[in-house]
């Protein structure tokens, strides 16, 4: 059930016992109401269907985006399409509270990340953005204190405020010449160009 159902859910069946239960039982109906939340906790975004750990929502055209996951999961690889419709975005806070992921996969068909999408993943070390995404959104890794690279291809060229912040021991992999490269100099975050090699 999707949160907003269930907070009107329990709102109203308190509203309809505050005349029975008298001025002892608001109390327990403001407890309904935690619960509720706490149970919630980890949908921060409505959804209209899940696919294995992933929850996700259908937008007016028919594209697919992913707005969150079962917060005991460690590892997803998102699909490129759920029912035919194709998976092009990942909405604020989506593996919020996912504190056990340690590796995402990401399709090709993504073309962007929202705020905070990936942030708070602690256990996160390393992730591939697929050439298909433009932007990545504000602190979108924000508290990915285990994440140590991230390659970013060409094909991005906007990345949001703080999107890296207390990654303190991150490279961003990319291309000599691109928009990550002149990120992460403007940002003091440790660049290595993705074509060189090491003896």
């Amino acid at each position: 059930m999707k949160l907003w159902k269930k907070v009107l859910a329990a709102v109203t069946a308190g509203v309809l016992c505050l005349g029975s239960v008298g001025v002892s039982g608001v109390q327990n109906v403001l407890e309904s109401v935690e619960t509720v939340f706490t149970a919630s906790a980890y949908v921060i975004n409505s959804y209209d269907g899940t696919y294995g750990d992933l929850y996700y929502s259908v937008t007016d055209t028919d594209e697919v985006k992913i707005s969150g996951c079962n917060e005991t999961v460690e590892s997803v690889e998102i699909p490129a399409e759920i029912d035919g419709k194709r998976v092009t975005s990942i909405v604020k806070n989506a593996f919020y509270g996912c504190s056990d992921l340690t590796a995402i996969t990401i399709p090709d068909s993504v073309t962007s990340f929202e705020g905070n999408a990936f942030s708070n993943l602690e256990n996160l070390t390393t992730i591939t953005i697929p050439d298909s995404v433009t932007s990545i959104g504000d602190h979108a890794f924000d508290g990915c204190t285990g994440l140590k690279t991230i390659t970013i291809p060409e094909s991005v060229t906007s990345i949001g405020n703080g999107a890296f912040d207390n990654c303190n021991n991150l490279i961003i992999r990319g291309y000599t010449g691109s928009f990550a490269e002149t990120y992460a100099r403007e940002h003091n975050i440790r660049f290595a160009d993705v074509n060189a090699t090491y003896t």
